[in-house]
This record gives structure tokens, sequence and C-alpha cells, in this order.
């Protein structure tokens, strides 16, 4: 079946091509989805039904389930100004003793219940055998049964599903190809995804520079593994990249992470591609986690096809060289036709 194929079938995880890691065993993936309209007990329920485990509370805002199918999950407020009660820290410095006013518990309360309908919440996976993934799509129906909000159900919710799939290798050739195949699909992506218009207004998203693009998609540019790392850092001090790199180059070379990017306190290394760009429609019947999934796939897939990349590459570089392009949006339906072939 081919890439364009793929993406038809969104009941069904598709498979790509390398399934194993540079050690031999099977591929996993993490995913963190965003969501809002029910509390965390509900999703700590929505978990253990589908994947067993003990649940337990480390604050108000923020629970976990330990022991399941697949590890332990998190279940939290995304937000370090809850989480990490920051709050304290702030009211700290006007002088405000908050537990000489209200009752600790009772007030976090309140936070927690107001911030319901500005902030995420947030369900993190342990990483998760590919060959295991409908089984995410079981929590992603409970979740929708349990009336989760998504991206779509209000313009405040800005929400993403994330995804984190194992590399499988941390040879330079492995992740440079498959940041050059995500580059060459990015619009058409986007345009599959329909991402929400809130979402790319703000920073989480932001597109790679195009200065950088092109510098990727220069079929010449066959950099090693640390001059990678320099100009990836140097184009993207952030981890806030549709597809982002940090938590995988941190694996390789932390310290030089760690000395360029601004969110020094969100890293967390792990040998796996950050896939930030897909909505979280959990309270549309028809979105699945799989559609965005196959998407993924797409780009796995190019990966895999270096011949095709480099001729893909070729035709960007002149497609884009025409500013016309630009008003037309020409590049994504090149891509229809690169991947029906």
């Amino acid at each position: 079946m081919d890439s364009s194929q793929s993406v038809n079938n969104t009941t069904f995880f598709q498979s790509p091509p390398l399934l194993k890691n540079q050690q031999g065993t099977t591929r996993r993936v993490g995913f963190e989805i965003e969501f809002g309209g029910i509390t965390l007990e509900q999703a700590v329920e929505a978990v253990i039904k589908n994947f067993g485990g003990t649940s337990y509370r480390t604050n108000n805002y923020s629970h976990g389930v330990k022991n399941s199918l697949h590890g332990n999950f998190t279940i939290e407020l995304d937000s370090l100004f809850f989480k990490d009660k920051y709050y304290e820290k702030y009211l700290e410095k006007l002088g405000i003793n908050l537990a000489e006013f209200v009752e600790i518990t009772s007030f976090e309360d309140f936070l927690s219940n107001a911030a319901a309908f500005l902030i995420p919440h947030e369900v993190v996976t342990p990483p998760i055998p590919i060959d295991c993934l409908n089984d995410v799509e079981k929590l992603k129906t409970t979740l929708y049964e349990q009336s989760a909000k998504g991206t779509g159900a209000s313009i405040r919710y800005a929400f993403g599903l994330h995804m984190n799939p194992e590399t499988p290798s941390l040879d330079v050739t492995v992740i440079l190809g498959h940041l050059r195949a995500f580059l060459l699909l990015y619009e058409w992506i986007n345009e599959q995804s329909e991402i929400d218009f809130t979402r790319q207004l703000l920073p989480y998203i932001k597109p790679f520079p195009g200065q950088y693009v092109q510098l990727i998609l220069t079929n010449s540019y066959r950099p090693d593994i640390d001059q990678f790392i320099a100009d990836y850092l140097y184009f993207n001090p952030t981890r806030n990249r549709p597809l982002d790199l940090t938590p995988l180059l941190a694996v390789i070379d932390e310290e030089k992470v760690l000395q360029n990017i601004t969110e020094k306190n969100l890293l967390k290394k792990r040998p796996a591609f950050h896939y930030r760009l897909p909505n979280c429609l959990i309270d549309e019947p028809l979105w699945t986690i799989a559609g965005e999934w196959n998407l993924w796939v797409t780009v796995e897939r190019l990966a895999a096809n270096p011949d095709k990349m480099k001729l893909m590459c070729a035709d960007y570089m002149e497609t884009k060289s025409y500013l016309l392009d630009y008003l037309l949006d020409e590049w994504p339906l090149k891509v229809d036709l690169w991947l029906s072939k």
C-alpha cells in the first residue's frame, strides 16, 4: 500500500517501515492527549478502565496511574503555574501567606475547577509498543464517551495531540532523513489535518524558519551529528516546533541542547521524535488518533525512500523559487502527486 492510501484508513494504525529500534526490540510510541470538559478524576477512571493499574494523586493538578498494562500514566493540568504551584511563589513575593486566609485544599479545588475552562487537561501515556497502538484508540473512545472536549469545542481550546515515536536509530542519516521527509510533507499534513487556526497563532507549533528548511532540503547537506545538532539549535533554540527534536538530540548531547534552548526546565530527553502538530478533536466521533498517526507514518515511509526524497527536494526547491507559489499554494498539490507514485 502506498503512502497516499494509508491516510484514508483512519480506524487502523498503519505500520511504519522500521518496526525495530537499534537494539532490535519493538519501537514504542508515547502520546500526550490534551482535552477539557471533564475532571482529572474522570480521566484517571478512563485510563484504569482500559489499562488497569492503581491511581494516586500528587496534588490537585497532577494525578497518575501506576502498574497499568503498559506502565505508568500521568494525568494533569498542562500548566506549570498549577503543577509546580507557582501561584504560591507569586503570592509570597507580594507578602501574602495563603494559608492565613483560606484552607489550601479548598482554594486549590477552586483553582482546579476554574482552570478547567482555560487550561488543557493532559493524559501522558508511557511508551507503548507499535503493535499495541489500538489500545490508545480505546482510551480516546472512553474519553469521548465521558464528554471530553477537543480543539474545536471553543476558541479557547488550542488543544493538541502529541506523539513521541521512538527513533529507529540515533544515526544522523536516520534523524536527518525523518526531518527532511517531515519538511517536505509539512504543508500537505497541515491541509490533511486541518490544523486549528488558534493553534497556528500560538507559539507552540511555530514553523521551522525558511532558511533552515532550505538548508535541510538541500541534497548536498550531509552533516555529521555534531554539525547537525549545532545547525538545529542555531535555527531552533526552542521546543516550539511542529516536530521538536530537542528531546532526541539531548540523548546525544544534553549539555549542548541545554546551553542553547530557552525552555530548559521543560526538556525531557528521550530517543523519540516529538511530533506536536495534530489537533486533538476528541469530541468529534469520526476523528481518530489512528488517522493522525497514519499521517506520521507517511513521513516515515518517505524517510525510508531516499531516492524519492532526493527528487522531491529538487522539485521543492524549484517550486519554491517562484514567489507566485506562495500565493497559489502549489506544493501540497505536488505532494499528492509524489505520494501516488
